[in-house]
Protein backbone atom coordinates (compact mmCIF):
# COMPACT_ATOMS: atom_id res chain seq x y z
CA UNK A 1 0.00 0.00 0.00
CA UNK A 2 2.60 2.06 -0.91
CA UNK A 3 1.62 5.98 -2.29
CA UNK A 4 -1.95 5.46 -2.31
CA UNK A 5 -2.97 8.48 -0.42
CA UNK A 6 -3.94 6.59 2.63
CA UNK A 7 -4.39 9.41 5.45
CA UNK A 8 -4.64 8.70 9.15
CA UNK A 9 -8.08 7.80 9.19
CA UNK A 10 -8.03 5.29 6.27
CA UNK A 11 -4.67 3.74 8.38
CA UNK A 12 -6.79 4.00 11.70
CA UNK A 13 -9.60 1.90 9.84
CA UNK A 14 -6.99 -0.11 8.14
CA UNK A 15 -5.49 -0.91 11.89
CA UNK A 16 -8.39 -2.22 13.37
CA UNK A 17 -8.38 -5.13 11.05
CA UNK A 18 -4.27 -5.85 11.20
CA UNK A 19 -4.23 -8.21 14.24
CA UNK A 20 -6.21 -10.55 12.12
CA UNK A 21 -4.43 -10.71 9.22
CA UNK A 22 -1.50 -13.16 8.22
CA UNK A 23 1.09 -11.08 6.92
CA UNK A 24 4.89 -10.22 8.18
CA UNK A 25 6.16 -7.16 5.80
CA UNK A 26 3.86 -3.98 6.29
CA UNK A 27 4.30 -1.19 3.76
CA UNK A 28 2.57 2.22 3.79
CA UNK A 29 5.40 4.45 2.23
CA UNK A 30 4.79 7.30 0.38
CA UNK A 31 1.27 8.01 2.21
CA UNK A 32 0.26 11.15 4.42
CA UNK A 33 0.49 9.31 7.90
CA UNK A 34 1.07 11.69 10.77
CA UNK A 35 1.66 10.64 14.23
CA UNK A 36 -1.99 9.83 14.73
CA UNK A 37 -1.94 7.43 12.24
CA UNK A 38 1.55 5.68 13.09
CA UNK A 39 0.03 5.55 16.71
CA UNK A 40 -2.86 3.50 15.96
CA UNK A 41 -0.49 1.69 13.86
CA UNK A 42 1.71 0.83 16.47
CA UNK A 43 -1.15 -0.13 19.17
CA UNK A 44 -2.45 -2.53 16.55
CA UNK A 45 0.75 -4.01 15.48
CA UNK A 46 1.77 -4.21 19.46
CA UNK A 47 -0.56 -7.23 19.45
CA UNK A 48 0.63 -8.90 16.37
CA UNK A 49 3.11 -11.82 16.82
CA UNK A 50 4.44 -12.23 12.94
CA UNK A 51 5.27 -8.94 11.71
CA UNK A 52 8.83 -8.43 11.65
CA UNK A 53 9.21 -5.02 8.73
CA UNK A 54 7.17 -1.72 9.11
CA UNK A 55 7.78 0.81 6.00
CA UNK A 56 6.49 4.45 6.87
CA UNK A 57 9.30 6.28 5.19
CA UNK A 58 7.87 9.46 3.78
CA UNK A 59 5.29 10.05 5.28
CA UNK A 60 4.13 13.10 8.28
CA UNK A 61 5.16 11.29 11.17
CA UNK A 62 6.83 13.50 13.91
CA UNK A 63 8.44 12.45 17.81
CA UNK A 64 5.02 11.78 18.80
CA UNK A 65 4.09 9.34 16.45
CA UNK A 66 8.12 7.62 16.40
CA UNK A 67 7.73 7.58 20.42
CA UNK A 68 4.44 5.25 19.76
CA UNK A 69 6.32 3.08 17.24
CA UNK A 70 9.48 2.56 19.45
CA UNK A 71 7.29 0.13 21.86
CA UNK A 72 6.87 -2.32 18.77
CA UNK A 73 10.96 -3.03 19.92
CA UNK A 74 10.63 -3.59 23.54
CA UNK A 75 7.53 -5.99 22.54
CA UNK A 76 9.08 -9.25 24.12
CA UNK A 77 6.26 -11.09 22.11
CA UNK A 78 6.79 -9.20 19.22
CA UNK A 79 9.51 -10.01 16.54
CA UNK A 80 9.83 -6.56 14.65
CA UNK A 81 13.34 -6.30 13.20
CA UNK A 82 13.14 -3.69 10.82
CA UNK A 83 11.50 0.24 10.86
CA UNK A 84 12.21 2.29 8.30
CA UNK A 85 10.80 5.99 8.92
CA UNK A 86 12.83 7.51 6.59
CA UNK A 87 11.85 11.13 4.92
CA UNK A 88 9.43 11.85 8.24
CA UNK A 89 9.90 14.76 10.87
CA UNK A 90 11.08 13.25 13.37
CA UNK A 91 13.63 15.39 16.01
CA UNK A 92 15.94 14.26 19.05
CA UNK A 93 13.11 13.32 21.03
CA UNK A 94 11.83 10.47 18.64
CA UNK A 95 15.46 9.33 17.90
CA UNK A 96 16.05 9.05 21.34
CA UNK A 97 13.05 7.48 22.17
CA UNK A 98 13.94 4.41 19.82
CA UNK A 99 17.46 4.56 21.28
CA UNK A 100 16.38 3.57 24.18
CA UNK A 101 13.73 1.21 23.21
CA UNK A 102 16.76 -0.65 20.52
CA UNK A 103 19.33 -0.92 23.75
CA UNK A 104 17.34 -2.93 25.42
CA UNK A 105 14.82 -4.50 23.06
CA UNK A 106 14.68 -6.57 19.61
CA UNK A 107 17.66 -6.70 17.62
CA UNK A 108 17.73 -4.69 14.72
CA UNK A 109 19.59 -4.56 11.72
CA UNK A 110 19.36 -1.15 10.28
CA UNK A 111 18.75 2.15 11.50
CA UNK A 112 17.03 4.01 8.63
CA UNK A 113 16.09 7.46 9.76
CA UNK A 114 17.51 9.30 6.92
CA UNK A 115 15.89 12.72 5.91
CA UNK A 116 14.28 13.94 8.88
CA UNK A 117 15.29 16.62 11.54
CA UNK A 118 17.03 14.90 14.16
CA UNK A 119 20.33 16.84 15.78
CA UNK A 120 23.10 15.81 18.07
CA UNK A 121 21.90 14.26 20.62
CA UNK A 122 19.34 12.28 18.30
CA UNK A 123 22.64 10.73 16.92
CA UNK A 124 24.52 10.99 20.47
CA UNK A 125 21.27 8.97 21.48
CA UNK A 126 22.08 6.59 18.51
CA UNK A 127 25.91 6.32 19.04
CA UNK A 128 25.12 4.95 22.53
CA UNK A 129 23.14 1.51 20.69
CA UNK A 130 26.09 1.48 18.35
CA UNK A 131 28.33 1.27 20.63
CA UNK A 132 26.81 -1.62 22.83
CA UNK A 133 24.50 -2.94 20.14
CA UNK A 134 26.38 -5.88 17.46
CA UNK A 135 23.06 -6.68 15.56
CA UNK A 136 23.28 -3.23 13.86
CA UNK A 137 24.91 -3.43 10.07
CA UNK A 138 23.25 -0.29 8.42
CA UNK A 139 23.32 3.32 10.00
CA UNK A 140 21.35 5.97 7.26
CA UNK A 141 21.12 9.18 9.06
CA UNK A 142 21.90 11.40 5.97
CA UNK A 143 20.08 14.85 5.11
CA UNK A 144 19.66 15.43 9.14
CA UNK A 145 21.01 18.34 11.18
CA UNK A 146 23.98 16.59 12.65
CA UNK A 147 26.73 18.64 13.30
CA UNK A 148 30.50 17.61 14.88
CA UNK A 149 29.67 16.93 17.79
CA UNK A 150 26.84 14.21 17.18
CA UNK A 151 29.56 13.02 13.81
CA UNK A 152 32.04 12.83 16.97
CA UNK A 153 29.90 10.39 18.85
CA UNK A 154 29.01 8.17 16.31
CA UNK A 155 32.48 7.90 15.05
CA UNK A 156 33.56 7.19 18.36
CA UNK A 157 30.74 4.42 18.93
CA UNK A 158 31.76 2.95 15.68
CA UNK A 159 35.37 2.29 16.78
CA UNK A 160 34.06 0.23 19.57
CA UNK A 161 31.29 -1.26 17.43
CA UNK A 162 32.38 -4.80 14.59
CA UNK A 163 29.08 -5.20 12.90
CA UNK A 164 28.48 -1.83 11.24
CA UNK A 165 29.26 -2.20 7.59
CA UNK A 166 27.84 1.21 6.55
CA UNK A 167 27.07 4.53 7.73
CA UNK A 168 25.19 7.13 5.39
CA UNK A 169 25.98 10.66 7.24
CA UNK A 170 25.68 13.09 4.08
CA UNK A 171 23.78 16.21 3.82
CA UNK A 172 23.96 17.42 7.48
CA UNK A 173 25.66 20.02 9.64
CA UNK A 174 29.12 19.05 10.86
CA UNK A 175 32.21 20.23 9.31
CA UNK A 176 36.14 19.33 9.27
CA UNK A 177 36.27 18.00 12.97
CA UNK A 178 33.01 15.45 12.24
CA UNK A 179 34.55 14.67 9.16
CA UNK A 180 38.20 13.41 10.98
CA UNK A 181 36.30 11.83 13.47
CA UNK A 182 34.30 9.34 10.68
CA UNK A 183 37.37 8.63 8.94
CA UNK A 184 39.19 7.87 11.59
CA UNK A 185 36.52 5.45 12.63
CA UNK A 186 36.68 4.01 9.84
CA UNK A 187 40.24 3.38 9.77
CA UNK A 188 40.04 1.69 13.09
CA UNK A 189 36.76 -0.27 12.51
CA UNK A 190 36.97 -3.64 11.70
CA UNK A 191 34.01 -3.81 9.78
CA UNK A 192 33.19 -0.99 8.39
CA UNK A 193 33.46 -0.75 4.60
CA UNK A 194 31.85 2.79 3.75
CA UNK A 195 30.93 6.58 4.72
CA UNK A 196 29.36 8.83 2.81
CA UNK A 197 29.37 12.20 4.40
CA UNK A 198 28.91 14.10 1.22
CA UNK A 199 26.78 17.53 1.62
CA UNK A 200 28.55 18.93 4.16
CA UNK A 201 30.34 21.49 5.83
CA UNK A 202 34.09 20.58 4.91
CA UNK A 203 36.28 23.81 4.49
CA UNK A 204 39.79 22.71 3.27
CA UNK A 205 42.91 23.36 4.86
CA UNK A 206 45.97 21.30 6.95
CA UNK A 207 42.62 19.28 9.18
CA UNK A 208 41.30 17.42 6.26
CA UNK A 209 45.28 16.48 4.97
CA UNK A 210 44.70 12.68 6.03
CA UNK A 211 41.28 12.69 4.33
CA UNK A 212 42.73 10.76 1.22
CA UNK A 213 45.98 8.44 2.94
CA UNK A 214 46.54 4.77 1.44
CA UNK A 215 44.30 2.08 1.30
CA UNK A 216 41.05 4.31 0.34
CA UNK A 217 39.14 6.38 -1.93
CA UNK A 218 37.21 9.51 -1.48
CA UNK A 219 34.27 9.50 -4.41
CA UNK A 220 32.03 12.60 -3.54
CA UNK A 221 33.41 12.79 -0.43
CA UNK A 222 32.10 8.75 0.23
CA UNK A 223 35.00 6.70 2.30
CA UNK A 224 35.41 3.39 0.50
CA UNK A 225 37.87 1.02 2.03
CA UNK A 226 39.59 -0.55 -0.79
CA UNK A 227 41.27 -3.45 0.92
CA UNK A 228 38.80 -5.03 3.90
CA UNK A 229 40.03 -6.23 7.22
Amino acid sequence: MNNASLGDEEVTLLAKYLAKLNFRILKLGGNKITSKGASALASALAAHKNVTEVHLNDNSIDDAGAEALSALLGNKEGKVTAINLTGNKIGDRGASAFAKALASGLPLREIAFGKNAIGNDGASAFAGVISNKDSVALVRLNDNKIGDAGAVALADALKANDSVTEIDLSNNDFGNTGAVAVKAALKASKSLNTVNISGNKLSGGAQLSGLLDDGFNFPSLSFVRTNPV
